[in-house]
């Protein structure tokens, strides 16, 4: 799937895309730093940090793991960043799954291409050009 323009431009708050995604800016926090930890992610500009499409995508998934009840740790962090990134970013086709392991023999599967589309399309409203 081609990148649509401007993807990768970091323009999103932390706040707006915690209130968009509708969670706690503590826990988001404490994943992005796990996440900061495997690769780069997010910029800082002045006291704000801002983040591009593709890493709200990548925050949107995490948050479906919390909201199935899947615990966010480094090994779903590891999963969904390596599903994302190859190396550079990766858009989702449509209808793509991604299958995010607890276990050996437990998983989540997360519809990554639903997601993408409604995360896309959230962000449009909370660009700051």
């Amino acid at each position: 799937m081609a990148m649509p323009p401007g993807y990768l431009c970091r323009s999103f708050e932390f706040a707006d895309l915690c209130r968009l995604l509708d969670v706690n800016a503590a826990s988001l926090g404490n994943w992005l730093t796990m996440t900061k930890m495997l690769r780069p992610f997010g910029d800082k500009v002045g006291h704000r940090r801002i983040y591009s499409a593709h890493e709200a995508y990548v925050m949107a998934l995490m948050v479906a793991l919390h909201t199935a009840g899947v615990p966010v740790n480094g090994d779903a962090i590891a999963t969904i960043l390596s599903a994302t990134y190859h190396p550079d970013p990766l858009i989702p086709e449509p209808g793509a799954l991604l299958t995010v392991r607890q276990t050996d023999t437990a998983g989540i599967v997360l519809h990554a291409g639903t997601i993408w589309r409604d995360i896309h399309a959230n962000l449009k409203e909370l660009e700051i050009g």
